[in-house]
């Protein structure tokens, strides 16, 4: 199975930002070092936010002026935008709207950005064509295995917006605006 990522460019708006402001009146060497020291910042900041979790900080080096700051784990963009059909407007930032390709139920699927709910007839219908539904709500059901021959249903969950709100803890930190 893929990794699933979050990014979140705030933190490549800010170092944008500060590039700009170093070529008005800051000298190179003063802009390097907050760059630096707001780089530090953010990993130290996300790395608390996932401690005790599978999940990986790293920080890439895009360029000498673009940094970025990634979380990645199994499933960590599900656990991040929320999932199902009543999670939709729990995320407090903006979703992905690229092309998003993944498998379900053993096909390959795409929907055009973050879905909480696509169409799929093998999961989310039953034999008789109507949705699937677990307390009232929207559901799917996914694949059996051990312990559940039948496979289980799921309504999904709410964000966590714990990326998202992370940035917002570095922006508010440094009293930047981006």
């Amino acid at each position: 199975m893929s990794k699933s990522y979050v990014e979140v460019n705030d933190l490549d708006r800010l170092l944008s930002k500060i590039e700009k402001k170093k070529n008005q009146d800051f000298d190179k060497k003063k802009m390097g070092g907050i760059k630096k020291k707001i780089e530090e910042m953010a990993l130290e900041e996300i790395k608390s936010t996932y401690a005790g979790t599978d999940v990986q900080v790293l920080k890439k080096e895009i360029d000498d002026k673009t940094t970025q700051i990634i979380a990645k784990s199994e499933g960590i963009a599900f656990d991040e935008f929320g999932t199902g059909f009543y999670a939709k407007g729990t995320y407090e930032g903006e979703l992905p709207k690229e092309k998003l390709v993944f498998v379900s139920a053993g096909h390959v699927r795409a929907t055009n950005g973050w879905q909480y709910y696509y169409y799929n007839a093998r999961t989310k219908y039953d034999k008789d064509g109507k949705p699937i539904t677990k307390n009232g709500k929207f559901a799917w059901r996914s694949p059996s295995r051990p312990g559940f021959p039948n496979g289980s249903l799921h309504i999904g969950k709410v964000a966590s917006n714990r990326f998202y709100r992370s940035c917002k803890r570095i922006k508010e930190r440094y009293r930047l605006e981006i």
